[in-house]
This record gives structure tokens, sequence and C-alpha cells, in this order.
């Protein structure tokens, strides 16, 4: 799981802010990994 959001992160960190207020079907997703995008932005 860890590794996954890792790479989610790293994958959306171009489009974060485009990531972020269309919750794509990740909303299952702790919010761990949505405050680690939040915090690479």
């Amino acid at each position: 799981m860890v590794e996954a959001s890792c790479s989610i992160a790293g994958g959306e960190m171009e489009a974060g802010v485009e990531f972020l207020p269309p919750l794509p079907p990740l909303l299952p997703l702790p919010p761990l990994l949505i405050r680690a995008v939040l915090r690479r932005e």
C-alpha cells in the first residue's frame, strides 16, 4: 500500500491541483495519502 501510494503521489505530482478537487474512484484511500500529496505540492 505504501509503495503504491508513493507511486501515485509521484505520478500525480504534476497534476496535483487537478487531481485533488475531482476525487476519482480513489476515495477509499486513507487521508494520509491525500495529506502526503498536499504536502508534496
